[in-house]
């Protein structure tokens, strides 16, 4: 019995419709061990050489426990080759999954329509809780030359090149911090044992998913074999006039793990993670390839967090804003990302380093004594959270508006909207005085500002707009439940309450 939830699934379908008027069919993803449809990506198949190259690619973008699994056809629908001869592209004893579906069961949302549709199969809804217990990453430095001489031939030199470190992936051991389990080794590991410590020495992610950072290691043997990577430097000599171009990259993957996943389990997930960014990185790598330049495009490898779950997504180091929106935009149609909204900036990915972040992120994720009387409706997204006496400024006494400005600005910055540094107190004082709000007197004092000069400041450093709601009183808040539960639902941007005295400010 297959799972799948369908709220994705809709909302995917939703989402294509809007690059493209005519939808041809879905590609299924997900784990087959737990047998559940994790990604229903909704695109023009047309071609059937090209639909392969994008099952691999997709593929390679997802964590390693996911694999592409079958398609989604609709009914009534005549395509150019048939959809079954995809099985190539499925790794799965279990077969090739093929689902249908109709135009309008999908435009209304109709899952049990569906599920008629699909009755051979066993097709049920499953919720969008996460079933996987652990996130587990790794990274690795990316060290290849390739010979830029010949133009002709250069696409082939960097596809060689980088995905020659393929063979040597397969080799590598893992162990993190503390050093005191290595996966690949000689040693047997209690998996037992191996599970409690990893959740003892998780870390937290913004979006509030327990992970553990895997370190890659080369074995090393007396006898060692002839294809591992050298533990010492080799110089080739060559007489002839190549060129060489190095290309360094550092490459993120990343899978999710169960409870009852083993050592070897996680060993194999950690390797293939690895090889499908090394894809990824190549096929960036080639994509973004400059023939009249004499080197080449350097690539950093990030994961971001989507309502599918997580992507992986190489992207070239360039400068080129709009080479960069068109990159995203053509992602977003892939992977059936909404398109009102960034997802895929670099400012957006997930942080794995926790000890670089000077700032508490999202720290509503952790209240753990808060019980809830009804639903809950909350910001989306993350935000850094700032408060008196950060970065060397003594504000005690200040008002805490500034400080609540940062932390609405940090979320614009975190979701994509912005792309400026968090304003300092005086670069807000002089904002308000830039338009018209403050005298040249208030710029360097420290006077209080509210509620009403921070949609002031962001209307004027962001061209954001802000919706005031008033009340009489904190009581009446109350009254507006069902309008800021409305909002949340909605837009998910975060909300300032303050207090009219003889300033607004937050409490």
């Amino acid at each position: 019995m297959w799972k799948v939830d369908f709220s994705r699934l809709f909302e995917n379908y939703s989402n294509n419709r809007r690059y493209q008027e005519r939808t041809v069919a879905a590609l299924l993803f997900g784990n087959t061990s737990l047998t559940e449809i994790t990604n229903v990506l909704f695109g023009c198949l047309s071609d059937f050489d090209a639909t392969l190259d994008l099952i691999r690619f997709i593929e390679s973008s997802l964590p390693s426990n996911v694999s592409f699994l079958g398609t989604l056809s609709l009914i009534n629908v005549e395509y150019p080759y048939d959809l079954n001869s995809l099985a190539a592209a499925v790794e799965s004893t279990k077969g090739f999954l093929m689902l249908f579906a109709d135009t309008t069961s999908l435009e209304a949302r109709d899952v049990d329509s569906i599920l008629k549709l699909n009755k051979e199969i066993a097709l049920r809804p499953s919720s969008t809780k996460s079933c996987y217990d652990l996130l587990v990453r790794t990274s690795l430095w990316l060290n290849v030359n390739v010979n830029i001489s010949g133009k002709k031939n250069l696409l082939d030199e960097v596809s060689n090149a980088i995905l020659s470190k393929l063979d040597n992936i397969e080799s590598l051991c893992f162990t993190f911090s503390n050093n005191s389990f290595v996966l690949g080794g000689n040693k047997v590991i209690d998996a037992k044992q191996l599970n409690k410590e990893m959740l003892q020495i998780s870390g937290y992610l913004s979006n509030g998913k327990k992970f553990v950072n895997f370190t890659p290691m080369i074995p090393v043997k007396k006898d060692s074999d002839d294809f591992l990577p050298k533990l010492v430097p080799i110089v080739k000599i060559r007489k002839d006039f190549a060129v060489f171009c190095n290309v360094r990259a550092m490459i993120t993957s990343v899978a999710e793990v169960q409870s009852d996943d083993g050592p070897t389990d996680i060993l194999i997930l950690l390797r293939r993670a690895l090889k499908r960014t090394v894809y990824l990185t190549e096929r960036c790598l080639c994509e973004f390839l400059n023939f009249d330049c004499e080197r080449l495009t350097n690539v950093r490898c990030s994961v971001f967090s989507t309502n599918d779950g997580l992507l992986s997504i190489a992207y070239p180091d360039i400068h080129d804003d709009m080479v960069l929106r068109n990159y995203r935009a053509r992602l977003h149609r892939i992977f059936n990302l909404p398109s009102y909204k960034p997802i895929l900036r670099p400012a957006q990915s997930l942080q794995f380093n926790p000890e670089t972040q000077k700032l508490l992120q999202n720290p509503h994720l952790h209240i753990k004594s808060y019980k809830p009387k009804g639903k809950v409706y909350i910001i989306s997204g993350s935000y850094n959270y700032h408060h008196y006496m950060q970065d060397g400024i003594n504000d005690s006494g200040w008002g805490c508006a500034y400080r609540s400005f940062q932390t609405l600005w940090s979320w614009f910055v975190l979701q994509g909207y912005i792309d400026k540094p968090t304003p300092t107190h005086r670069e807000i004082q002089q904002s308000l005085y830039d338009c018209g709000d403050k005298d040249a007197m208030f710029v360097g004092s420290q006077q209080w500002i509210g509620s009403i000069e921070l949609g002031y400041c962001f209307e004027n450093m962001a061209g954001i707009e802000s919706r005031v709601l008033t009340t009489n009183s904190g009581a009446e808040v109350t009254g507006n439940i069902r309008q800021l539960a409305l909002h949340f639902k909605t837009y998910g941007t975060p909300i300032m309450i303050g207090e009219f005295q003889e300033y607004l400010t937050e409490k």
